[in-house]
């Protein structure tokens, strides 16, 4: 599990230090500036003041990153096949095991659905607590 949680950090560590090193970018310097003016900490200016200037794009690489955990297939395929046993079997891998290796596309096409309609309904609960938009 070690060494595909490596790989998989090692891929995605630029994408997101960019993505949030721009939504940073983006944060009015007046109102950092403020804060300071005011005597704020650095975890108060960051909680009160740039966090909900970022929100949309945390909640945005939070949803591609765990996309990304679902369907990641190739890391695990090629470094451990899913073992020893099956402690690094994904559901990805679960999936094409079922409907490859068992030849039960019913079953895993079922699966497929199922995963889609909770990720789904995950997905929305999450827009629906968290607010997009700055204070």
């Amino acid at each position: 599990m070690l060494s595909v949680a490596s790989v998989d950090i090692w891929q995605w560590t630029a994408f997101v230090y960019l993505v949030m090193f721009a939504a940073l970018q983006t944060v009015p310097h007046e109102a950092v500036e403020a804060a300071q003016v005011d005597g704020a900490s650095a975890w108060a200016q960051f909680r009160h003041i740039e966090l909900p200037f970022i929100r949309s794009l945390v909640v945005l690489v939070l949803f591609f990153r765990i996309a990304d955990v679902l369907r990641v297939f190739d890391h695990v395929f090629i470094l451990t096949g899913g073992g020893p046993g099956t402690t690094t079997e994904f559901l990805s891998l679960y999936l094409y095991r079922i409907a490859f290796k068992f030849s039960d596309l019913p079953q895993a096409s079922a699966l497929a659905v199922m995963v889609m309609v909770g990720m789904t309904l995950f997905y929305t609960v999450i827009l629906r607590f968290t607010p997009l938009e700055a204070d």
